[in-house]
């Protein structure tokens, strides 16, 4: 019986010099406010706001509305900055409504730096439907077509307001 005590009695003490160990060679855990202000501070810098679109530009597309679905980015380690009325840069797909391929558009094409449209710009649909702020042009930008005529994904970037 006595071996057995000691037995036991050694492993305890094993298993709590272990214990004692880990917990020194962890590190202390992150305090609530310390996260969140590295949180905030992530926040200030970079944000992703979806938004939604629908309207017609005979101009630009052709008879019939389009639908864009989209992300307004900003990220200022990332390139693209941005301010309440400028800057950062939308990541957005518009489909033709009804269906049919666009009219002044060429399914598969890409295009870089301009929009088929009377002056070879884009304007923001997130400051202008979301923001209420018109007039917000796009300094780049890559559009491609998809190869059936019947949607295109812009990303463009925007210079800060």
């Amino acid at each position: 019986m006595m071996k057995w005590r000691t037995v036991v009695g050694a492993a305890c003490a094993a298993m709590l010099s272990l214990t004692a160990f880990a917990g020194t060679a962890m590190a202390a855990p992150e305090s609530h406010a310390h996260a969140a202000a590295r949180t905030k501070a992530a926040a200030a810098h970079a944000e992703n706001v979806k938004f939604e679109a629908e309207y017609e530009n005979l101009e630009w597309y052709g008879p019939g509305k389009v639908h864009c679905v989209g992300h307004h980015q900003v990220n200022a380690a990332r390139g693209y900055p941005g301010t309440e009325t400028g800057g950062g840069r939308d990541v957005e797909k518009c489909k033709t409504v009804s269906g049919q391929p666009f009219e002044k558009l060429t399914g598969g094409e890409t295009r870089e730096h301009e929009f088929p449209g009377p002056a070879n710009i884009w304007e923001s649909d997130y400051f202008l439907f979301v923001k209420g702020i018109s007039g917000v042009r796009t300094h780049d930008m890559t559009l491609t077509v998809a190869a059936k005529d019947k949607s295109f994904r812009i990303v463009a970037y925007y210079n800060e307001g």
